[in-house]
């Protein structure tokens, strides 16, 4: 009796642990900023701790990488903002 409840707790604990890493690891964006006038848009993607910086531009708004890192490195991107610039 004792090995079957052993056993029990133990497929409990692995399927458990399972759930909880998929659940934690979903993908989601974060710091979503905008221009001044609206017309782009940025924001952090964080996937299973590779963060990344996306943006996208009136009208269609397709999302385009801008930064390309693989791993979790530990590093968050706090803060993000667009800036306008002056092209001569």
């Amino acid at each position: 009796m004792r090995k079957i409840f052993f056993l029990f707790i133990i497929s409990v604990n692995i399927s458990y642990g399972q759930a909880i890493e998929n659940y934690l690891s979903a993908p989601f964006p974060t710091g979503l900023t905008a221009s001044i006038n609206g017309k782009t848009i940025a924001w952090v993607f964080n996937d299973k701790g590779s963060r990344n910086i996306y943006m996208a531009e009136a009208p269609e708004f397709g999302a385009k990488k801008i930064t390309n890192y693989v791993g979790d490195d530990g590093m968050e991107i706090p803060v993000l903002s667009l800036h306008p610039m002056v092209i001569k």
